[in-house]
């Protein structure tokens, strides 16, 4: 099983009806009812996607160097389509996601580092006569620890891509878009929702937050001024290091 790599709002559901909000998915209010059939909502499942994001670079003869991050959102269900949901759903078997672990470049460090703390342990108990420095007897010892759990640690964070389940339809009915925002304007998201009752209703919910044509306006202009204040200082910066004043 592969997992699923969305770009912004490029790899929405297709269908149904569209809806941009400002801030994060868990500050909008969420109606009680299911997106998928309509029907009262009796629970919330979380949903987590992976979103691929250009890091500004290209690599030599690869094209755009890509990052990527993880989403979630927690969707309205009822038990119905939430026992269905679970029944359909894939996830990833226990033995890929530990294969994928073990196998990871980064236990090499793991156990070099266990081992070789060990043996510094070992000779600095054995040493005789001018005993070495605590700082090197405990310290040494304490930083091979220290890069050996750090690498355990990220190794298994690598795992966090595969043990992602793959989405449902019934959960597709409220699909979600990566951060269309930044820093200057804030978060804001656009969200696919094929039930048009549970649109009407969180479309009412989170009026206050529709990213309008205003607001857009307003964050064009923001990331405008920014901008051009950005480049002027750097022009006044490197026109002063030109003369010789920085």
């Amino acid at each position: 099983m592969r997992y699923e790599i969305e770009y912004r709002d490029h790899d929405l559901a297709q269908g149904g009806r569209r809806i941009e909000l400002v801030g994060s998915p868990r500050s909008l209010v969420w109606p009680n009812i299911c997106p998928n059939c309509g029907q009262p909502a009796s629970e919330r499942v979380r949903v987590r996607k992976i979103f691929r994001r250009s890091q500004g670079t290209r690599a030599a003869g690869r094209g755009w160097v890509w990052g990527y991050v993880i989403r979630s959102a927690e969707i309205p269900l009822c038990r119905e389509c939430a026992e269905r949901h679970r029944r359909e759903e894939t996830r990833p078997s226990t033995v890929r996601v530990l294969g994928h672990f073990l196998l990871n470049p980064l236990m090499i460090p793991v156990v070099g580092g266990a081992v070789f703390a060990r043996v510094a342990l070992e000779a600095g108990a054995r040493s005789v006569g001018v005993r070495p420095p605590w700082w090197i007897s405990v310290g040494l010892p304490g930083l091979l620890t220290f890069a050996s759990a750090w690498s355990l640690l990220l190794a298994w964070r690598s795992t966090r891509f595969i043990r992602i389940p793959t989405r449902t339809q019934i959960v597709r009915a409220c699909d979600f878009s990566d951060n269309l925002g930044n820093l200057l304007v804030g978060e804001r998201h656009v969200y696919a929702i094929r039930n048009a009752t549970f649109a009407d209703a969180f479309l009412a919910a989170n009026a206050a937050r529709v990213f309008t044509a205003e607001r857009r306006a307003r964050a064009e202009r923001t990331q405008l001024i920014a901008g051009t204040l950005l480049l002027g200082t750097l022009l006044v910066v490197g026109l002063l290091v030109y003369l010789g004043v920085l």
